[in-house]
């Protein structure tokens, strides 16, 4: 069985560890890009997708799966299922999902993490996203912007 705890709830960003057994299996990073699709985007990440799908996609959500290590498919399909129940009643969004796996970003982990593990984090999938100056001692809503 496989928990969730929320690490970090932003406006357009939130960072949950995912656990199995006690044990940190990595990091599920659920990022509102807040653009549309392109024509280049079809291109590249949805090909299953033609032009014309263009105008009912207004928005993009970016779910990355990060770990220190391959995860085993049974894992995956449980991030994914949740994440699904996170993102997926949102209409006129595309759900874009990846799997990173980065050892060295778990060496350098520090407990508690704090925003600049995140913003490695952050940079590691290629998220434009900046953390860099929010204090996680001022975060104490449950919507956070």
């Amino acid at each position: 069985m496989l928990k969730f705890a929320r690490n970090l709830r932003l406006k357009d960003l939130e960072i949950f560890m995912i656990y199995k057994e006690s044990i940190s299996l990595g990091y599920l990073v659920i990022e509102d890009l807040r653009r549309p699709l392109t024509l280049e985007d079809i291109q590249t990440t949805f090909v299953y997708m033609v032009e014309d799908d263009l105008e009912n996609y207004k928005n993009i959500i970016k779910v990355d799966i990060v770990s220190d290590e391959s995860l085993l498919s049974e894992d995956k399909e449980l991030i994914e299922f949740f994440s699904d129940g996170l993102v997926d009643t949102k209409d006129y969004c595309a759900t874009l999902y990846s799997y990173k796996v980065d050892s060295s970003l778990f060496e350098e982990l520090k407990l508690p993490e704090d925003v600049s593990f995140y913003q490695k984090l952050l940079l590691s999938i290629g998220s434009s996203y900046d953390v860099s100056n929010l204090h996680l001692d001022n975060l104490m809503y449950l919507s956070q912007d």
